[in-house]
């Protein structure tokens, strides 16, 4: 991918500071971006963050419930500030639910007491004490809304976490020309489209992200506002136990 030309930025300011460092996600209150799927919380109508308007495949706020994008709009616009991976650990759905703990991805202690994987759920582990750990990446992200940007949390899980890879493969192509030659572009400078995609696995169907970079931000402040994101230390209890996204993962009839 060629560099790319942006004439209202001192791009030389933020050289030095990718945003590809190992960083974590401060819980700022804000919104997860979800997707609707068949089961979802947002289209049973005994919930109260059901919408009577909302389609599978819809992107929607889990706080609100405002449908973000539907199929045949424009896509979505975001900038992705940071990413935290960890494993989050959970009491399984029969036994309620709850959160236990998020543990770093490569934590000894904890994977020392991994007895095996669900069986209907190959991506979850089981621990000695019947707790269940879900690897997870959280994306601290913006996202835009008529004129305006918004702070947002994006959690893949399971089969979805192969969609990062692919974002940093295109992240990685993306340089910006300086007078002292080209430089990597930051995370946090890059403005993607998300949308969603009908993905199927044996008899089941369910829709997944789909990211596709844009281009570079364009405005000075936009970008010290995204690198004001990626800059704040990450509670990630506080995002795991915002997180809707555990009724997907846990649905053994749903895409993992």
């Amino acid at each position: 991918m060629k560099a790319e030309e942006v004439k209202n930025i001192n791009w030389e300011q933020f050289n030095g500071e990718s945003g590809f460092e190992d960083l974590s996600t401060k819980d700022l209150g804000v919104p997860y971006l979800s997707i609707a799927q068949a089961l979802s919380k947002i289209k049973k109508k005994s919930s109260d963050k059901y919408n009577a308007k909302v389609q599978e495949g819809d992107i929607y706020n889990n706080v609100s419930s405002d449908i973000l994008w539907s199929e045949g709009q424009a896509p979505l616009q975001i900038i992705i500030c940071k990413r935290d991976w960890c494993r989050v650990e959970w009491q399984p759905r029969h036994k309620g639910g709850e959160l236990v703990g998020v543990h770093a991805l490569d934590d000894d202690k904890i994977l020392k007491t991994v007895v095996g994987t669900k069986p209907t759920n190959k991506f979850v582990l089981v621990t000695s004490n019947g707790t269940e750990l879900v690897e997870t990446i959280y994306l601290s992200c913006a996202y835009k809304k008529g004129d305006n940007w918004y702070p947002c949390i994006i959690s893949l899980q399971g089969s979805q976490i192969k969609k990062w890879q692919r974002v940093l493969d295109l992240m990685r192509n993306v340089t910006i020309p300086t007078k002292k030659g080209a430089i990597q572009a930051p995370m946090y400078a890059m403005i993607f489209n998300l949308t969603t995609k009908e993905e199927t696995k044996n008899d089941n169907t369910w829709y997944g992200w789909n990211f596709e970079y844009n281009c570079l931000v364009q405005e000075q402040q936009l970008l010290l506002e995204a690198q004001s994101i990626r800059s704040q230390k990450s509670n990630l209890l506080l995002l795991a136990s915002s997180d809707d996204v555990i009724e997907v993962v846990d649905d053994s009839k749903g895409p993992f």
